[in-house]
């Protein structure tokens, strides 16, 4: 409530002046004046002569002082301007002459003098009275008071008796006046004193003879007078001060202050209030300063409850002491007098025991006023939007502007139980909204009082300032105000009290509050990527930048404020490559929707076909946007990503198609290969030669030929040979040339057909993209021998962990097969390296060392090197993909089978066609189209280290090819002549691939919370169960803390550890197939902190194959 408070200066009066420069406005004329005497003449007694000063002056004459032969006699102030002079008696021969003058005086100080005018007083020797012209007969005396008396009152009546005159005047002398009694024969008049210094003073009576003398009578009494003792002046302090907006900094009064406010001329009392209604408000500790006048010995004070009321009845006695003390005065001791209007009685004594009593009313005012109860509503704007209990009771929130206000209205400071008299509470002034953030709630005692006020004030973020008598629904006041959030400064929860505050600055804070949430500012993006989520047939050089065929987007989007509801499945939306969908294609929309808020929506990472919805090849980037609960829209823009679904370019330009070349010579060999879109992959691509032909094209020479199969004793698989690396750096290019010589090797046994002829080989060129796209191109050519077709013997075999002891395996000296294969199959986990070793026998020949590596009679050794073979199961899904077909069974499967790639079913059968073509030289398989064949692309396993007893490589199984694992380590040992021969063992290996999107590991888990989609591409040459525990031909989920022991997560959740849900290509928990296999692992974690986690399997044996471990978060 805003009042017409008028504050009272209770110490004096202050008068303002103020100048400026301009004009001269200053009075420079000085005052007119001219003086006259009556009489002129005295007798020799002398007497009296009235003195007249006529003065004038252009503005006013404040003063004329007369003056007596030069010296001032006196003075007058008002007009007429007169004084009345006594002159004594002349003793002597010679008359006395006196001179008088007037000056005269404005307000500006300017002065004028009159010219003189004499009086005389007859000399004694004159002429003596005579009957004819002698003195008047009269008689004029003072009775009281009596000369030399003493006079103790300003009022002095004088009485006189007369005779024989007339016009008689009486008073002080220099100020006559007529008598009020003048009587005939006596009379009396009444001289006030007032202003007269105590002492001397003449007391005069006038009056005419018959002849116009003046006689006089005079007296001389003394003044005593002793000033009356004035009331005590109380000043109350501190005052409160206003600002220029007439309000009051209440903060600066905590402790105490006062204040006058004018509570009207209506009073709700049948006593009417003094000063206008302007009254006199105290609160806390005040100073009350008695300022007693000169002359007052002592001061007594006490509070009453009506005016002047007396010492006995006295509500509070306060002081008695010395006049000019500061009392402290705790008002609090009157607390049970609040409202009311009471008075501070004061008497003053004098020395002499003088009293006076002066009351001042005032108001005891220590309580804050009615406690507010806050409400909140969401304003008209249109930008702005408020949800009230969403997501609980009191869970309000709000973007822009609300409307803060009062439940309760009409509020009013309190009126006490108090005696009958008038009840006059300060009133209130305002209510101040405090905005609290939730996180402090705790600091704010719960106890109503002072402390309560200055916690929520203390720990508030804002506050809307002073909120006056606005008006609500009709005319009740609800202290209404408009908040405004809009520029997200105030984004955050708070709960928002109200403070009310009285005239007198005290304070009641709301015994309840609101919970508001403001959020301005849109949803935020965690890490979103899009990645390749087929490994097939290759995998991407980086999924997070190539994608073919299949993908999945990984991410979420999250809010920090008020969170998301349905709507934004209904106005989300996301944009793929300009080609823009509904947000509930891409994200978790829980069954039914979301009917409580959530803060965080994932993408769904629902497996996508980047050939239906990505409109071509190329460069390009998501953008999502979606609204959270209060219409917040923020887009985000995820990585650049570049899909290609077209195969790369692959054409073979040497050697011609049916070449023939003697063996043990180079064939030059040039393939140029491109890719417009994603570019080369070097890591991939690579050139081989295969003495493996489709059956019915074995042997042109004749029918009897034997089957190029692994069971004849071929390899029957492509085998690498090396070509210059692709480009400077081995970096990605988008076009190339694969450069190279291929040591002829002849495929032909002593024991088949004709002794030379000349039989076909094939070449292949395997260009594969970023992306994963994959191309073969294949040239075949004719091999002639040079001489006997013996072959080379293989020295003692062996594969092994590095650092441990080989166990050599002989390998017989055979002349029929060009490859032996060991019985035994050695496990190996993939983290490890392996020696793959090979006894030499160097410069003996003819078999001097039957353990050694050496050629046949006519012949030297031209190469040994060692391979890995491709599992073969992964082997069959790469090219099924390619073909949708098994090798060796190229009538089986369509464009549209769900397993192979699905670049066939928009680019139709044609492009099947050609592929088949390609792909059926590769491999044989021998069981008419299963999932199983015998053989796998050998790849090159490193560098051969040569020394008098062994060929060695070091290798492993990771690389390049470590997402399809291997199925046998092999060496190759060629002579000069073209002969070949090869000793293989087979292994079982599981290789695991972690391609889990950093999206997913970037976020922060706590007990309970969900990790989803840990992503792996895991080949296996056996069947996998999923499972709690390490044993057996299982798969599982292993987690551990720092470095500590990793632990077992079981597929059942527990407190302690967790639980995981797997989700593979045949289904939940399902167990994995032979060849190459999608699992997704979901874990919920436990109250155990895991910090790192890998997926492992077990074969019969009890070998691990643990996965790529990786780091998460928790908390």
């Amino acid at each position: 409530m805003k009042k017409n408070v008028a504050l009272m200066a209770l110490t004096g009066i202050l008068t303002l002046a103020s100048c400026s420069q301009g004009p001269d406005t200053t009075d420079k004329t000085n005052p007119a004046v001219t003086l006259s005497a009556n009489p002129t003449s005295l007798a020799k007694e002398g007497g009296t002569t009235t003195l007249t000063a006529n003065a004038s002056d252009n503005v006013a004459v404040t003063k004329v002082e007369f003056y007596r032969d030069g010296a001032k006699i006196g003075e007058d102030t008002t007009s007429p301007f007169t004084y009345v002079d006594t002159l004594a008696a002349n003793a002597t021969t010679s008359t006395k002459s006196y001179s008088y003058t007037a000056k005269a005086f404005d307000a500006a100080a300017n002065s004028a003098t009159s010219s003189a005018v004499a009086v005389t007083v007859a000399a004694t020797n004159s002429t003596p009275d005579n009957p004819s012209n002698g003195d008047a007969t009269y008689n004029l005396s003072i009775t009281s008071p009596t000369s030399g008396s003493t006079v103790t009152s300003n009022n002095v009546q004088l009485q006189y008796t007369f005779s024989g005159l007339t016009d008689l005047q009486c008073g002080v002398e220099g100020k006559l006046a007529a008598p009020s009694n003048p009587g005939s024969t006596s009379g009396a008049c009444n001289i006030d004193l007032t202003g007269i210094a105590n002492g001397p003073v003449k007391l005069v009576v006038t009056g005419k003879d018959s002849k116009g003398t003046v006689r006089t009578a005079f007296v001389t009494v003394t003044k005593a007078v002793n000033a009356p003792v004035p009331n005590t002046d109380v000043t109350f302090g501190p005052i409160m001060t206003t600002d220029a907006n007439g309000y009051v900094d209440y903060s600066k009064y905590r402790l105490g202050g006062v204040r006058t406010i004018n509570q009207g001329n209506n009073p709700p009392s049948p006593d009417p209030l003094p000063g206008n209604g302007n009254l006199m408000y105290v609160k806390g500790n005040v100073d009350v300063k008695f300022n007693a006048p000169a002359g007052a010995t002592r001061v007594e004070a006490w509070v009453h409850g009506t005016i002047d009321g007396s010492r006995t009845g006295a509500l509070k006695y306060l002081y008695d002491g010395a006049p000019g003390a500061t009392y402290k005065w705790n008002t609090t001791e009157l607390n049970g007098q609040q409202s009311r209007v009471l008075y501070l009685v004061v008497r003053t004594y004098g020395a002499d025991g003088q009293q006076t009593l002066r009351s001042y009313p005032f108001v005891v005012d220590n309580t804050g006023p009615q406690a507010a109860d806050p409400d909140l509503e969401g304003a008209t704007d249109p930008g702005s939007r408020f949800l009230r209990d969403f997501g609980g009771p009191n869970q309000n929130w709000a973007k822009g502007k609300i409307q803060v206000f009062t439940s309760n209205t009409n509020l009013t400071d309190l009126v006490y139980n108090v005696p009958t008299g008038q009840i006059l509470p300060a009133g209130v002034d305002y209510v101040n909204y405090y905005f609290v953030p939730v996180s402090q709630l705790s600091r704010i005692t719960t106890i109503q009082g002072q402390q309560r006020v200055l916690d929520i004030i203390n720990n508030s973020k804002f506050n809307t300032g002073r909120i006056e008598d606005a008006q609500g629904t009709g005319s009740k006041r609800d202290f209404r105000t408009i908040v405004d959030s809009t520029d997200g400064s105030k984004d955050g929860r708070y709960a928002v009290f109200a403070v009310t505050v009285d005239e007198m600055g005290n304070e009641s804070a709301s015994t309840t509050y609101e919970n508001i949430g403001f959020d301005n500012i849109g949803p935020s993006a965690q890490t979103v990527s899009l990645y390749d989520s087929s490994p097939l047939p290759f995998p991407s050089a980086d999924p997070q930048l190539y994608i073919s065929d299949w993908f999945r987007i990984s991410g979420a989007i999250s809010d920090s404020g008020v969170g998301f509801n349905s709507s934004f499945f209904v106005n989300g939306t996301v944009n793929l490559c300009g080609n823009v969908y509904p947000a509930a294609r891409f994200f978790v929309n829980p069954p039914g929707g979301i009917s409580t808020p959530v803060s965080t929506i994932d993408f769904s990472e629902v497996e996508l076909d980047s050939n239906v919805v990505v409109p071509a090849d190329g460069e390009c980037e998501v953008t999502f946007s979606g609204p959270d609960a209060l219409g917040n829209i923020k887009t985000f823009t995820g990585q650049k990503v570049i899909f290609d679904n077209t195969d790369p370019v692959n054409n073979i330009q040497q050697p011609l198609e049916g070449k023939t070349f003697n063996a043990g010579t180079t064939v030059n060999f040039e393939a140029n290969i491109s890719d417009v879109t994603s570019q080369i992959n070097p890591r991939f691509t690579k050139t081989f030669w295969n003495d493996y032909v489709v059956p019915a094209e074995a042997n042109p020479i004749g029918a009897t030929a034997v089957p190029r199969t692994r069971a004849n004793g071929f390899i029957a698989a492509p085998v690498e040979f090396r070509t210059d690396p692709i480009g400077s750096t081995g970096n990605p290019v988008f076009a190339t040339s694969l450069n190279g010589g291929w040591f002829a090797l002849y495929p032909g046994l002593l024991d088949q057909d004709e002794e030379n002829a000349a039989r076909p080989m094939q070449l292949h060129s395997l260009a594969v993209d970023c992306a994963g796209n994959a191309t073969v191109q294949n040239r075949r050519v004719m091999i002639a021998p040079v001489s006997n077709s013996n072959l080379p013997k293989v020295g003692d075999f062996d594969a092994y962990y590095r650092n441990t002891a080989p166990q050599y395996k002989p390998v017989p000296a055979d002349n029929a097969t060009h490859v032996y294969t060991t019985e035994l199959l050695s496990v190996f986990d993939t983290q490890r390296d392996i020696n793959i070793d090979m006894a030499n026998n160097s410069g003996i020949s003819g078999g001097a060392n039957s353990t050694g590596t050496y050629s046949r009679a006519g012949s030297t050794i031209e190469s040994v090197n060692f391979f890995r073979q491709l599992d073969v199961a992964a082997w069959n899904d790469m090219v099924y993909w390619q073909t949708h077909a098994y090798m060796g069974d190229w009538t089986g499967g369509s464009a549209m089978d769900p397993n192979g790639d699905p670049t066939l079913k928009v680019r139709a059968g044609s492009d099947l066609a050609t592929r088949r073509n390609a792909w059926k030289y590769l491999t044989e398989n021998i069981d008419g189209g299963q999932r199983v064949a015998p053989t796998a692309p050998w790849w090159l396993a490193g560098d051969t280290e040569t020394s008098s007893a062994i060929h060695r490589t070091t290798t492993g199984l990771r690389g390049e090819f470590a997402f399809a694992g291997a199925s046998a380590l092999a060496g190759l040992v060629s002579d000069n002549v073209g002969n070949y021969r090869a000793a293989a063992e087979g292994v079982v290996s599981i290789t695991t691939v972690n391609t889990t999107a950093q999206s997913v590991l970037d976020k922060t888990y706590g007990a309970g919370d969900e990790v989803d989609r840990f992503q792996f591409v895991v080949t296996t040459p056996i069947a996998l169960t999923a499972s709690s525990t390490i044993s057996g031909n299982i798969y599982a989920l292993q987690a551990r803390v720092g470095t500590g022991a990793w632990v077992t997560i079981p597929l059942s959740y527990s407190n302690s550890v967790g639980g995981v849900v797997f989700t593979t290509d045949g289904g939940e928990n399902a167990p994995l197939t032979p060849g190459i296999n999608n699992v997704q692992a979901n874990y919920t974690f436990g109250t155990t902190k895991f910090t790192e986690f890998r997926l492992v399997e077990n074969s019969t044996g009890g070998y691990f194959f643990p996965g790529q471990s990786f780091l998460v978060k928790s908390q």
